[in-house]
């Protein structure tokens, strides 16, 4: 099956597409956790996250201001103020620039409890990415399509067309392949 591989400063992440659903690998700081969700567990939705430290830069900007200060209202020992403004100036400016490089973008698989897949949205890069999401939800699809898509004759009519319904809202089934299937269910059952 198709795995993704990830990693991102000291993180590691691996995903595996299997024909009942996904597994997941994250280790992270030396906790390794490792989970398994079927496609049932899935909604229909991706959504894209991207996780801040706006501590990092709030604290950055406040030494940039700092340093405006420094220098103004001590203009006139200027060596003194400059050495710390300069200071300032520099560890602002690192602060700022690891606050836009530590920046995590992810794509995040839905699932039915409102809870998500976290997956870095460039990691090894953005294609290969969005080449795994496409296959986990082509995957699911034909996961789906086996298990549902079929008329059982001993169940009640109604539930055989809801589950048609549901088939065509998750994009499983054609419209043509649905009102097939309606006809097949009304012929049947009439």
């Amino acid at each position: 099956m198709l795995e993704l591989n990830q990693k991102k400063f000291n993180e590691k992440r691996r995903f595996k597409l299997t024909e009942s659903g996904i597994e997941t690998y994250t280790n992270d700081l030396d906790v390794e956790t490792n989970t398994f969700f079927s496609y049932d567990e899935f909604s229909n939705e991706t959504r894209i996250y991207t996780e801040k430290f706006p501590k990092i830069l709030y604290i950055g900007l406040s030494m940039f201001v700092l340093a405006y200060i420094r220098v103004a209202l001590l203009f006139d020992s200027l060596n003194d103020s400059s050495a710390s403004a300069t200071l300032l100036i520099l560890l602002g400016s690192a602060l700022t620039a690891f606050y836009y490089i530590y920046q995590k973008k992810y794509k995040l698989l839905c699932l039915d409890n409102d809870q998500q897949v976290f997956i870095f949205s460039d990691s090894p890069n953005e294609k290969k990415v969005d080449e795994f999401i496409k296959t986990f939800y082509e995957m699911r699809k034909a996961d789906y399509r086996k298990r549902y898509f079929k008329i059982n004759f001993e169940n009640d009519p109604k539930k055989e067309i809801e589950r048609m319904n549901w088939l065509l809202k998750e994009e499983i089934i054609t419209q043509s392949e649905y009102d097939f299937m309606i006809e097949e269910i009304q012929i049947k059952f009439l």
